[in-house]
């Protein structure tokens, strides 16, 4: 968790770049910005480098980093004086965290372009040694990095699309999901629910035959799941509110 950015610049967009301690895959991200300060949009990819070389911005610039993940901000959205915070999930794996935060949402009134971010958290768990084994890119000299360097991402929006996003990703560009022609619900929120209610039972009958690794592959499966329960909860009541307002353009 890092806490509390202030920055003011005539150019934006700003990068940031966070190197993690250990290789981990990370299914989600929250973003707390200063209800003072408030940026109009914030984008969050996930690097994959080679494990074996030190944590720095050269070594970053290496590595190959999934599609952004954008959260819109609001200024006027407070609820009780306060601006909520902006998740990003990410469902992927890598050491390199790269924030791009975009000019202020207000330019009227905050003249000195000022924007603020509170808290940064990062939710999800470091990797074993057998699988960072499996996905760890072996990075050849001289050759030139996937991610975008901070001058072209001002030039061209800070677009972090990679041609080959490292594995573990499992959601299309963070937060979406696609259902097919099979047996499971008819709708993401039924589908999700019933995929963690399997993956629930499974995880107890490990439990009972005393298989450790399965029981706590099915448990992290389950925390995900429940996480983009309550994000299609969300969803839903937005679309209601939207349906009751006859805002069919949020619908």
């Amino acid at each position: 968790m890092h806490n509390c950015w202030k920055f003011c610049r005539e150019e934006y967009p700003i990068d940031i770049v966070l190197g993690l301690e250990k290789l981990a895959s990370i299914y989600k991200v929250v973003v707390e910005v200063d209800e003072q300060f408030v940026p109009s949009k914030i984008e969050i990819c996930l690097g994959l480098g080679d494990n074996t070389l030190e944590r720095n911005y050269k070594n970053a610039r290496l590595a190959e980093f999934t599609e952004p993940v954008t959260m819109d901000f609001d200024g006027k959205q407070r609820i009780a004086s306060r601006l909520e915070a902006k998740e990003a999930f990410m469902d992927s794996s890598g050491q390199y965290l790269w924030i791009i935060v975009h000019e202020p949402d207000d330019l009227v009134s905050n003249k000195q372009k000022k924007v603020g971010i509170k808290k940064v958290t990062i939710l999800g768990y470091p990797l074993l040694d057998s699988e960072v084994a499996t996905l760890n890119p072996k990075s050849k000299s001289g050759k030139e990095g996937k991610r975008k360097s901070s001058a072209s991402s001002r030039a061209s929006s800070a677009s972090a699309q990679v041609k080959n996003p490292p594995p573990g990703r499992y959601s299309y560009s963070g937060d979406g999901m696609y259902t097919g022609n099979n047996a499971l619900g008819g709708d993401p929120l039924t589908t999700v629910r019933l995929v963690k209610k399997v993956l629930k039972e499974k995880m107890e009958k490990a439990d009972e035959d005393d298989r450790e690794v399965e029981s706590t592959v099915c448990k992290r499966a389950t925390q995900r799941l429940a996480e983009y329960e309550k994000m299609l909860e969300e969803l839903s009541q937005r679309r209601s509110n939207a349906l009751v307002h006859n805002e069919t353009q949020q619908v």
